[in-house]
């Protein structure tokens, strides 16, 4: 994160009060997640979800339900309405 050119928990806040959610999983190898936790913990929205699967780089199914149910109750989409939509 140090050599990075901008500081990600200042990108977040600057989304707040915007609803955001974030799939962080526990073993991935490309984003260390202790990184997530610090723009998560900067965050000052109330409208914030995070959910930490314990996978690598993957966005599962549980994780993906659980996007599902925020996009409809923060952004009134139907996603239900699609079988094919999981």
């Amino acid at each position: 994160p140090a050599r990075m050119p901008f500081d990600f928990p200042e990108l977040l806040v600057a989304l707040a009060p915007r609803a955001v959610f974030v799939n962080a999983p526990l073993r991935d190898a490309n984003f260390d997640v202790g990184g997530v936790r610090e723009c998560v913990a900067a965050y000052r929205g109330k409208h914030l979800q995070a959910v930490y699967p314990d996978a690598e780089h993957d966005f599962p199914l549980d994780a993906r339900k659980q996007a599902y149910r925020f996009l409809e109750r923060y952004f009134r989409m139907r996603v239900d309405s699609d079988p094919n939509f999981l």
